[in-house]
């Protein structure tokens, strides 16, 4: 059963190539534009195995997705992927539970690590929800 990975980015062109990085690892990906569209679909029951969100994102922030998620009973581990910019927030972050964070632009050997790393941890390290 191939896992399922969900990327909330809102750059189109990085949306896309980290999705085509990842199927062509063998796992289903899905894509949204923003941490609404994101919370919209982990609130639709669909089962996914990863969450890889941006930071700065419109409409609603991967910060703010991070704290819905932390207030629902979705149970699924986050990786951020951000800018030079938002390095800042890693203390935050940190406090939400964050444990894998990666700096823009990432190598795709560095998304597929990561992302092989999460997934294959018994206990998986990330973002978790506090029902986690």
């Amino acid at each position: 059963m191939n896992k399922s990975l969900l990327v909330a980015e809102d750059d189109p062109g990085l949306r896309k190539y980290f999705m085509l990085i990842l199927k062509q690892k063998g796992y289903e990906v899905h894509g949204a534009e923003n941490g609404k569209e994101a919370l919209s679909l982990l609130l639709e029951k669909k089962k996914f195995d990863l969450l890889i969100t941006d930071i700065n994102m419109p409409v609603m922030s991967g910060i703010e997705l991070i704290k819905e998620i932390n207030k629902s009973p979705i149970n699924i581990p986050v990786s951020v992927i951000t800018s030079i910019d938002d390095i800042r927030l890693i203390p935050t972050l940190r406090e939400l539970g964050c444990s894998i964070i990666l700096e823009k632009p990432v190598t795709s050997n560095e998304l597929f690590n990561m992302v092989t790393n999460i997934l294959s941890k018994e206990k998986k390290d990330g973002c978790l929800s506090s029902s986690a």
